[in-house]
């Protein structure tokens, strides 16, 4: 399954399949499968990833930079309650960052203040 979802004879929309009639513990249970669906889903907006998926890729694999841009894209899909188990899974200092916003973020529905933050000290650009 890994040759064919980083095949370039497959579309995304193709690989998008081949995901979806795997079973999804399969996917959470291997890192390397992780890995290819979070940069698929870095990729392209149109592939899209179950929560779950999402949540395993966001604390268990990629870059810091690749976690933060994977949440920014999918932030709508998260509860306080999901964003509280990622934020402060992120290393230091980006951890930190976290603890110090962290009331401002989690008393309010303005989920992106953070971001802005992160993003700052991660020197991303959007």
């Amino acid at each position: 399954m890994i040759a064919l979802l980083r095949s370039r004879a497959f579309t995304d929309i193709q690989k998008q399949t081949i995901l979806e009639s795997v079973d999804e513990s399969l996917i959470l249970n291997r890192t390397s499968l992780l890995v290819i669906a979070g940069r698929l889903a870095l990729g392209s907006n149109m592939f899209k990833l179950s929560k779950p998926l999402l949540m395993a890729i966001l604390t268990k694999t990629l870059d810091v930079p690749e976690r933060v841009k994977l949440f920014n894209m999918n932030f709508t899909k998260f509860r306080n309650s999901d964003v509280t188990d990622f934020l402060p899974k992120l290393p230091t200092p980006y951890s930190d960052i976290t603890v110090k916003v962290a009331d401002q973020f989690w008393n309010t529905n303005k989920k992106m203040d953070i971001l802005p933050v992160i993003y700052y000290h991660l020197d991303i650009y959007i």
